[in-house]
């Protein structure tokens, strides 16, 4: 899914810290980095972040 558009408890910077989908794991490599949030409210917060989602993957991301 891309442009997918994910509720964050705080505002700032959210970096991938794991995503299952890299080239590492012999996924295809789509990576979304360090993401900046919004005010755009989403899943109950008040910020969000808009990532790409890879199918069938685990994506964690950590406050930096």
């Amino acid at each position: 899914r891309y442009g997918y558009r994910l509720g964050v408890p705080q505002a700032g910077e959210w970096a991938e810290t794991i995503n299952s989908d890299l080239d590492i794991y012999g996924g295809s490599g789509i990576a979304n980095g360090t993401l900046q949030s919004e005010t755009v409210a989403a899943h109950k917060h008040a910020q969000s972040v808009v990532l790409t989602l890879p199918p069938l993957s685990t994506v964690i991301l950590t406050k930096v």
